[in-house]
């Protein structure tokens, strides 16, 4: 009877390194992380819809001048720009005597400092809701600068969850995954964006029409500043951000190597 020595098949579908394990086991470990900031997304995208919307609903006037109510996106992107230079000038040499980091705070630290801002901002969104819509009842209306306290926060808040979100899934990412690590961010902002659509959705079904957001007609009819309650969603986002993050273990670039094939 002939013997057969058992042989290996070599397939790239069922043979792979350590390294690539490692790798995979990396992806999985970052993923909790990545789930927050996409509920983080979800709060910030308000700033180019139920912003724009409430700033056309206000009096746009400004003397002479008619202020386009989506053009106080500026607002952030000027904030942004501010604080970027307000932290590397001051904040960061602060940061690095604190923490001993050359780059002074942590990606999630950032990410950290980021989250609970959104939330003052969507408080700030709701107290100009109610202000508006008592002034309407009365007949009178309020300008549209006073959209500009939270569209401020917003560029605060960006400045930080934001540029921690690029700076850690980069840096955590293995050489071979740096790639996948950059497209973190942009991913958790595209998601975040489907799962807004999705809330608006299921409130306005569940509230009716007009109810908190009115599918047609003015928001006059209904109750924008219920709707900046997501606030509290932000809230509980950030507790199991702090929870997942406190036992995050940093991985060291060092600790993943090359090395030989094993069975999958």
């Amino acid at each position: 009877m002939e013997n057969r020595s058992p042989q290996i098949v070599s397939s790239p579908w069922r043979l792979c390194t350590v390294t690539q394990v490692e790798e995979v086991k990396w992806l999985c470990h970052m993923i909790p992380i990545w789930i927050c900031t996409i509920f983080y997304t979800t709060a910030y995208t308000q700033v180019f819809s139920l912003f724009v919307i409430q700033g056309a609903a206000m009096d746009t006037h400004l003397g002479s001048f008619n202020v386009p109510p989506a053009s106080l996106y500026a607002v952030d992107c000027v904030t942004v720009v501010v604080c970027i230079m307000a932290y590397n000038k001051w904040l960061m040499p602060l940061a690095i005597r604190w923490t001993g980091r050359p780059e002074g705070l942590s990606g999630l630290q950032r990410i950290g400092l980021g989250m609970p801002i959104i939330v003052l901002a969507m408080l700030e969104a709701g107290f100009v809701e109610m202000v508006r819509l008592r002034k309407r009842r009365t007949g009178e209306n309020i300008s549209i600068l006073w959209q500009v306290p939270q569209f401020m926060t917003t560029g605060v808040s960006e400045t930080f969850t934001y540029i921690g979100q690029m700076q850690f899934f980069y840096d955590q990412a293995p050489d071979a995954m740096r790639s996948i690590g950059s497209t973190l961010t942009p991913a958790s902002t595209a998601l975040g964006n489907y799962l807004n659509i999705l809330l608006v959705r299921v409130i306005s079904r569940l509230t009716g029409n007009p109810g908190w957001i009115p599918n047609s007609g003015s928001i006059d009819m209904g109750h924008l500043d219920y709707f900046f309650t997501i606030a509290i969603l932000t809230i509980i986002n950030f507790g199991l951000f702090c929870l997942i993050s406190i036992g995050y273990k940093y991985i060291k670039l060092h600790e993943i190597s090359p090395s030989l094939p094993a069975m999958s």
